[in-house]
Formats: C-alpha cells, structure tokens, sequence
C-alpha cells in the first residue's frame, strides 16, 4: 500500500506571521499607508502574495496598479530575507522524522511563491526529506484548485484517496475535497476553529500528537481496516 502526506505550509508547519507581517508592514509605510496590527494578517494570508498586497492596501487603495506594485515590492523584500522570525510549531520535525522512518513520503503545497516555499522549507527543516516542495507557479492555479495536488501525488505514485491533505484553512480542506484526497485541519494555524469545522475536514488536530494519530486513522479507516 502506498500512503503519502501533502502539507500546507503558513500556519501548518510554519508560523510566518511576524515575517508575512513585518515586510507587508514595511511595504505599505513605503507607499505611505498605515500599518496592519499582526494579528490581523492571520486573516489575510493563505491566496498568494498578491491578493495579499490587494487585502493589506487601504480600501480605497485597492487599483490593480497599486496592487501589482506592493505585490512586486513584497515579493523582493520576501526574498531577500525570508526567514528571519519564522518558526516550525512545536513537535512537527518529530512528526515528519517519523513519517520517514515508516516509509511515508511526504511534500508541501503552498500558495507562497515557489522560490519562498523552497527557501523557508529548507531552512527550517534542514534534516526533513520531503518528496516534494511546492509553491504558487506561473501558469498552475492555486489552491483550492486540485491540479498542483494530483500532481504531487502522481510524482510521488500515490492515488488521490490515499493522499492525507494537512492545513490550517478551509481552502486547504476544499483543495483536498477537490483532489478527492483525505483533508485534515490543524487549529493552531491562521484560521478560527469555527473555520474549519464548517469547511468539514475528516479531522481536525489540536496538537502535533493528534495529527500522527488522525493520519494513521484516516488512512486506516479509507482502506476499511
């Protein structure tokens, strides 16, 4: 049986807030605008870089000029310093130190850039072996559409239904769903319980130990053992 696990990345692996929200903060003083409390960029991420510049900007701000324009500064700040108070959430190198040792490939799908997905995976998880890293690409819709999805699980010669989907949104259960893949929610991330439970995961993990067991149920429970 082959068994594969696709995790998000923001708010699933990684809490990037204080870095998405430093340089989004650093972009808008730029263009003269305010900046955001933290906290409320929980809410804005999870579609990209763009539709998080368009979301950041003053309403009245929000012409696709000036929204390609903090689009483009945030990504080149992005990269020039891409980890710098970012962390992985406590107890997720165990989980994927274990996977690996019960031969279960894992991978990320991100709608970061695929440049940032890479950088911020890699440094912060230097020892993990992940199958695959994935983020936004040009010409590849983002999540919630499944295309990126089943194309890791092809790469990784696993079938939809037996592919975990790990995220902290209601886009990454929709792009599970959509995939026909197995999505389970993580609380700690960017959106409220409330979230996730209306977008209707198979499970949804309040800590890393969770998580593990949830996986290995859920594979279990797809087989009908």
């Amino acid at each position: 049986m082959r068994r594969a696990v696709i995790f998000d990345l923001d708010g699933t692996l990684v809490d990037t807030i204080a870095d998405i929200a430093a340089i989004m903060n650093s972009v808008l003083a730029s263009f003269g605008y305010p900046a955001r409390p933290v906290e409320e960029f929980r809410t804005l991420v999870g579609n990209g870089i763009v539709e998080l510049a368009r979301a950041s900007l003053p309403e009245t701000e929000r012409n696709e000029g000036k929204v390609r324009l903090a689009g483009a500064a945030m990504m080149a700040a992005y990269t020039r310093t891409p980890v710098s108070f970012s962390r992985p959430y406590p107890g997720v190198e165990a989980i994927l130190s274990r996977l690996a040792a019960d031969g279960i490939p894992f991978a990320v799908l991100s709608n970061k850039p695929d440049s940032l997905v890479a950088r911020i995976a890699t440094a912060l998880f230097p020892d993990a072996r992940f199958a695959v890293l994935r983020g936004e690409c040009p010409g590849v819709p983002r999540k919630p559409d499944p295309a990126a999805a089943l194309d890791i699980a092809a790469r990784l010669g696993v079938a939809p239904g037996d592919t975990v989907f790990v995220g902290d949104s209601d886009v990454d259960v929709m792009t599970a769903r959509n995939a026909g893949m197995i999505p389970i929610s993580v609380s700690w991330g960017y959106r409220p319980r409330g979230t996730l439970e209306a977008a209707g995961p198979a499970a949804i993990a309040d800590t890393v130990a969770e998580l593990e067991r949830a996986i290995r149920v859920c594979y279990t429970q797809s087989r009908g053992e």
